[in-house]
């Protein structure tokens, strides 16, 4: 199946799926200020196996954005790309012709956690971001 992701000027974001009958061009995000915005219903997306949503992979991994913010009936839920990039999961239903997903647990989301993640990440591979953290008084 040929995939096509286009970003309109609006910041829409439409997925192509050729071979796809049923809802073959869809709007799947909206990307404004360097935020990736989605929306999900709970009785539609949420993937009961990950107790998690998941997200087109090919936009969650190739648009340039800095946090992705999940718009759902009780509110938002929020990430970073680098963040659903190295805890989500990859999941292809192609018997279905959808597109490669990635799913990330409701457990996984939270900027406190992403930025935590963020943190650690510096602290052990980037000594110049370790000392501004603690001088920030971001980590001791």
């Amino acid at each position: 199946m040929n995939k096509v992701l286009h970003i309109r000027k609006d910041g829409w974001i439409i997925l192509n799926l050729s071979g796809k009958e049923y809802k073959c061009s869809r709007k799947i995000g909206r990307l404004k200020d360097r935020i990736l915005y989605i929306y999900r219903m709970s009785e539609k997306h949420v993937m009961k196996s990950v107790e998690g949503y998941g997200f087109c992979e090919q936009m969650i991994s190739e648009v340039d954005y800095d946090k992705l913010a999940v718009k759902t009936e009780t509110g938002f839920l929020e990430t970073t790309k680098a963040f659903i990039l190295t805890h989500g999961t990859i999941y292809h239903a192609e018997g279905r012709k959808l597109e490669r997903q990635i799913f990330l647990p409701f457990s996984k989301f939270g900027m406190q956690q992403a930025h935590k993640w963020q943190i650690e990440l510096d602290k052990k591979y980037n000594p110049f971001f370790a000392e501004y953290n603690r001088q920030m008084g971001w980590i001791k």
